[in-house]
């Protein structure tokens, strides 16, 4: 069972603070929309941020040409191998392709072909580090997105 040991802005600092984005304003951002993600992970977007601002400054980070899925992910992943190797034991790596499609009325350039080839989209290869011994999930391990 996931348990939170600390605060969501003092871990999303530590996950995503070390980003470099070209700009710190940028790496700011990401710290700031990973907390809001974490106090609510079921909430999509605009109920993840709470107010208009929040919401298009996301919009605005991810719609960035300078913010990369994988210059998110890079630390955090490491973290979480870092984690592995200091608990010792056996640590199961669980993963899942999703299809994620957004719809054929998007015209967006980095989108492929999903489903029967009516949709746009991308696949997302996802590995979550998981202690054997305790049954915890610990953490994204690695991400891979596909196009």
């Amino acid at each position: 069972m996931f348990q939170v040991t600390r605060d969501v802005e003092q871990w999303a600092q530590e996950q995503f603070g070390p980003c470099d984005f070209g700009d710190r304003r940028r790496t700011g951002r990401l710290v700031t929309i990973a907390a809001q993600c974490a106090q609510r992970p079921d909430g999509s977007t605009p109920d993840q941020t709470g107010n208009w601002a929040d919401l298009k400054a996301a919009y605005r980070f991810f719609d960035n040409d300078n913010v990369e899925h994988r210059t998110i992910l890079t630390h955090h992943c490491q973290n979480t191998r870092d984690l592995t190797q200091h608990l010792g034991g056996t640590v199961l790596l669980v993963a899942d392709t999703s299809e994620i499609e957004v719809g054929i009325q998007r015209d967006i350039e980095a989108l492929g072909l999903t489903g029967d080839g009516g949709g746009r989209g991308f696949f997302l290869h996802s590995s979550l580090a998981v202690n054997r011994a305790s049954g915890e999930a610990l953490r994204l391990i690695e991400q891979e997105l596909l196009i």
